[in-house]
């Protein structure tokens, strides 16, 4: 006779990934992610950022500091949470903040990887560069964090590519009071964008894409 499972709300154990469907952990990738972005910004990886109290960030050159994120959702959430340590954490390096977000599941041929930065640097940094900017509603928020979406950032890069400009994506924290220490406004660009701005000798149109 089988046993009863007595506890069947219990959520049973994931199945493995098939052969092929992934050969990297999540730690390997993170680790990819982050030489690649030290490397095309001329800067360098942190190495265990996580793991070690007291450094900083993911990645560095002189000018940026940068946080690296992964997901294999089509959507990420960029919280207070996350820009607060950031920012707080460039401050202290005299540093400027970013947030480079990969999406890994991004269909073959979009742009897989954003960067959100400071609205006000985007502006001072990119003037010969036309800009197609959006600030949909739902980028807006009074709370804590903001869903992005990746069929939004593909769907506005295709829009931006046919008139020939740089997307641009404005996400709003309504909420935040200059007391908090943090900027309200931020900008989720294309990562080649954001390696130009964060490495101004690297041509615009050399910069490799995340594939």
């Amino acid at each position: 006779m089988q046993k009863k499972n007595k506890k069947p709300w219990k959520k049973q154990k994931k199945a493995k990934p098939l052969l092929g469907e992934f050969f990297l952990t999540r730690s390997e990738t993170s680790k990819i992610q982050e030489l690649r972005i030290g490397r095309d910004i001329g800067g360098r990886r942190v190495p265990r950022s996580g793991a070690i109290t007291g450094l900083r960030g993911d990645a560095e050159n002189s000018r940026f500091l940068v946080e690296a994120k992964q997901t294999k959702k089509p959507y990420f959430f960029l919280s207070e949470r996350i820009l607060q340590r950031i920012d707080k954490e460039a401050f202290g390096e005299r540093k400027t903040p970013a947030v480079v977000i990969e999406f890994l599941s991004m269909p073959c041929g979009a742009e897989a990887s954003w960067a959100a930065i400071q609205y006000g640097l985007l502006k001072k940094s990119i003037e010969d560069f036309k800009l197609y900017t959006k600030s949909p509603d739902k980028l807006k928020t009074k709370g804590f964090r903001l869903k992005v979406e990746m069929h939004d950032l593909k769907d506005l890069d295709i829009e931006a590519t046919s008139k020939g400009k740089i997307p641009v994506m404005i996400c709003e924290f309504q909420w935040i009071s200059g007391a908090v220490g943090i900027e309200t406004k931020w900008a989720m660009i294309p990562y080649n964008v954001f390696v130009k701005i964060a490495n101004p000798e690297t041509p615009y149109a050399e910069v490799e894409e995340d594939t």
